[in-house]
């Protein structure tokens, strides 16, 4: 998408109005004295401007946005399923591939994109927004990504049996070719036997649950303070990663609804957008949190391995606010949380939202009111 800012028609509007201007629902500009001209995809959108520092301010955030949804890996929480007859070894998407026809295969545990899967309650199991599918009904038939489409609804609804076995609607299971237990074997749908080669234990893969970006992988390259590097690894096991209360909150909103706004993973073009969707308001905080280095860093684990999990038990939740489509705090948040992130506590210094004093460290923060177009905030003590 070529974006053009073009600042060489800005000057006095001098009628005193104080028009709004939006852009797919998203008031970029507003106020007095002047215009600001910009071109998206060819579009041009004229805005009066309180000032040009809040006009460039206000149109870099708003494209940020749409780079920050395009490049960066969300929030998602997902599961890696293990093969009991090997528990170093997980379902893997080969070559770590995203495209219909990459195989699944077994593979070493690494806890990487390529191992999560986001198990759906309509009993798809997803992994870059494609589904896990058994292209035939017949038994040996591969295992591999596809478009989910309805019409493949036989390949593509798997159940979880109490046998460890994982069928789908064709009523064949799971199954580690020839039972050959080794990195790179792939994986097919066959006729249920009750082997260990179709017996498969399922872990959540969250580590890392509440930091910014997709775990302790962060996201991807970008602005430096949107998107962050892969956490760093500490000694026995414990990693440090940089948390947000935005991203404390869309984890935890997507740990009940694995369906909600950027939980899976998908790039918007996937995955659209609504905001009806759950957990859109808590993706909206986590990228201004972000933006605005409303942020921490934490200290998560120890984990001896990729199988080891944060506790995911759930809590009530600290109380703090949501963000409109523009970044304003407007609504009043109360969610639940797990255990795993209920200590995760700004310190001393750290500046959050108004109204999210209950993530500080301390409990309290030193209120700073809205200057120079900035919204108000608080430094916690």
């Amino acid at each position: 998408m070529t974006k053009t800012l073009n600042l060489n028609t800005f000057s006095n509007a001098g009628d005193g109005s104080t028009p709004d201007c939006g852009v797919e629902g998203l008031q970029i500009c507003k106020g007095r004295s002047g215009f600001l001209q910009y071109n998206i995809d060819s579009v041009a959108f004229n805005c009066r401007l309180f000032n040009i520092t809040e006009a460039v301010m206000k149109l870099f955030k708003w494209l940020a946005v749409g780079f920050f949804l395009s490049t960066a890996a969300p929030s998602a929480f997902a599961e890696m399923i293990v093969a009991k007859g090997n528990a170093n070894l997980c379902v893997d998407m080969k070559d770590r591939g995203t495209s219909n026809g990459t195989q699944a295969q077994l593979w070493v545990c690494g806890g990487g994109t390529n191992q999560r899967f986001g198990m759906m309650k309509n009993g798809e199991i997803r992994n870059a927004n494609r589904c896990l599918t058994s292209m035939t009904n017949t038994s040996g038939s591969a295992v591999q990504l596809f478009d989910c489409d309805s019409s493949r609804i036989g390949g593509q609804i798997w159940t979880r049996f109490s046998d460890e076995s994982i069928r789908n609607n064709f009523g064949r299971c799971l199954d580690i070719r020839s039972s050959s237990f080794n990195s790179g074997t792939f994986m097919q749908s066959f006729n249920c036997n009750g082997s260990t080669a179709q017996k498969f234990l399922v872990y959540p893969a969250e580590q890392c649950f509440g930091a910014i970006g997709n775990g302790c992988l962060g996201g991807g390259g970008g602005f430096a303070n949107l998107i962050t590097t892969p956490a760093t690894d500490l000694p026995g096991g414990s990693k440090r990663q940089w948390v947000s209360v935005g991203s404390i909150m869309h984890d935890n909103c997507c740990r009940v609804n694995p369906e909600g706004q950027h939980c899976q993973g998908f790039s918007p073009a996937q995955e659209g957008w609504s905001d009806q969707r759950m957990c859109v308001r808590e993706w909206r905080k986590a990228f201004y949190n972000s933006f605005d280095g409303f942020r921490w860093q934490a200290t998560f684990g120890p984990y001896p391995s990729a199988l080891f999990s944060d506790s995911l038990s759930q809590v009530p939740g600290r109380r703090g606010v949501l963000h409109n489509n523009i970044g304003q705090a407007v609504a009043r948040y109360s969610g639940v949380e797990t255990l795993s992130t209920i200590n995760l506590q700004a310190p001393p210094g750290t500046r959050l939202d108004t109204g999210d004093e209950t993530f500080c460290r301390s409990g309290t923060g030193r209120y700073f009111p809205p200057s120079g177009g900035n919204a108000s905030f608080i430094i916690c003590n």
